[in-house]
């Protein structure tokens, strides 16, 4: 699901809130003085707008101050490939290199933020992969009892989020770079996100399916051809005509709602409980939530888009998107070690 929101990006520079840019000028100076400026021609109610504004920004804005004045710019200052609305400043200027896109990591501008939240969690779940190896797996079950399968599907997974998130860091580093190389390392983070999705579906199916081969093989053949298509759709340069701009949402959109098909099936088919022991059913769906809230988040531009300009450096919802897929690919992952101790426990063997 949270491909969704991701997908509906164009690889194409198209035009945003004119708005923002036309106002950024007024938008600086209110958050420079710290007091907003209200006409008397204006709406009473506006007066309240703007003071809650101002207390918002006197308590949030010491916490990180805005970017590096030498080295960014304001959203009028951008070309428009690189303008994200409600954005205003922190942004980096082209940089034509990357030697220059990796400079740009030692001072705070408005990419940073994306930059270290999927950094993070690329430490930490390679990290993942080797405190499974050492703890989780050899404490979980009898010397010699899991099978193939089993490390293919967990540490899929595991590797699969590390790729998402190493090509999320790597666009966010490299965006700055030129137009044609901004829609390079976009691609790239479409496929990783499509690599995150397969990783994800694949255990669950593993586990769900275990003893109907032919229905685990039927659903994994369907979501890997899904995928591949979503690769084809992300990266072929006949596919990115304007015209054909809906196709790219509906192919994400078409398997990110795949994967609910064997979940119901599942639970149709065994009742709440077992589906909750044997495929982790309810870390499932707390991942589902999340990646819900942060598609929603991003997709109507969460909080920003109500203080434009407050949110530049720390909060936004590209950010809050951000953190809220690590923290939804984290559920899954307990998930899947749920399941795979039940698995190879005794009760599973009765």
């Amino acid at each position: 699901m949270a491909a969704v929101a991701v997908a509906t990006q164009p690889l194409e520079p198209l035009a945003k809130d004119e708005a923002v840019v036309v106002e950024a000028p007024q938008i600086l100076k209110l958050r420079t003085r710290g007091t907003p400026e209200v006409s008397a021609s204006q709406d009473p109610n506006s007066d309240s707008d703007a003071e809650a504004k101002t207390a918002l920004e006197s308590w949030y804005r010491p916490l990180l101050g805005p970017g590096h004045p030498k080295h960014t710019t304001t959203i009028s200052d951008v070309p428009e490939f690189l303008r994200d609305t409600y954005i205003v400043t922190g942004y980096r200027r082209l940089c034509y290199s990357y030697a220059a896109c990796m400079r740009s990591m030692s001072y705070v501008h408005n990419e940073t933020g994306n930059v270290l939240t999927h950094l993070v969690a690329l430490v930490i779940f390679a990290g993942l992969a080797a405190s499974t190896r050492l703890n989780l797996l050899p404490a979980a079950i009898s010397p010699g009892r899991a099978a193939w399968g089993d490390y293919v599907v967990l540490y899929g997974y595991i590797f699969s989020a590390c790729v998402c998130f190493a090509l999320s860091t790597l666009y966010h580093t490299f965006a700055s770079h030129s137009h044609a190389h901004h829609v390079a390392w976009l691609k790239c983070d479409f496929v990783g996100i499509l690599i995150l999705i397969l990783g994800s579906f694949l255990p669950g199916l593993y586990y769900g399916y275990f003893e109907s081969r032919a229905l685990m093989v039927l659903y994994m053949a369907m979501i890997v051809t899904l995928c591949v298509v979503g690769v084809v759709v992300s990266v072929s340069p006949h596919l990115q005509k304007p015209s054909l701009r809906w196709l790219r949402p509906v192919v994400f959109f078409s398997i990110s709602v795949s994967g609910a098909v064997p979940v119901c099936h599942h639970v149709i088919a065994n009742g709440l409980a077992a589906s909750a022991r044997s495929i982790g059913l309810y870390y499932m769906l707390g991942m589902f939530a999340l990646y819900a809230v942060g598609t929603l988040l991003y997709a109507f531009n969460i909080p920003e888009r109500w203080f434009p300009g407050l949110f530049d450096i720390v909060g936004n919802s590209h950010q809050l998107f951000h953190c809220l897929v690590f923290f939804a690919a984290l559920t899954h992952y307990y998930g899947i070690i749920q399941a795979f101790k039940w698995h190879h426990s005794a009760q599973s063997l009765v």
